[in-house]
């Protein structure tokens, strides 16, 4: 039991401290061509709570990313890059597939990109 106590407070700690580490957000203004707000009229204020949540899940993305190299999956994942996105700046991605499956273009150009490692 003490045991278990230990490894529940490391994992904690450890929580705690990743929250200090802060990856850049994307502050790209582009939008995929199936955004939503290129294919329904959005209203301003909606418009910016949707953006906000965008940067903040690329953000979380690369957090989950840090987790999962240092403490694994429990299966194979790869981590995907898109040159293309954000005005060529790219973009990174977890899949556990090593097909590319897109999630930046969607249907436009759903195998857009490469893997740039498998994490084990």
């Amino acid at each position: 039991m003490r045991v278990v106590k230990r490894i529940l407070l490391f994992l904690l700690v450890l929580l705690v401290l990743l929250q200090l580490i802060r990856p850049a957000k994307n502050k790209s203004n582009a939008a995929a061509p199936d955004d939503i707000s290129q294919v329904k009229a959005v209203p301003a204020d909606v418009q910016a709570i949707l953006q906000k949540a965008c940067y903040d899940c690329h953000s979380m993305s690369e957090d989950v990313y840090a987790l999962v190299k240092a403490f694994g999956g429990g299966q194979s994942l790869y981590h995907d890059y898109c040159p293309m996105y954000n005005d060529g700046k790219g973009a990174l991605w977890l899949s556990e597939t090593k097909a590319i499956n897109n999630p930046y273009f969607g249907k436009e150009m759903p195998h857009c990109g490469n893997v740039e490692e498998m994490i084990k």
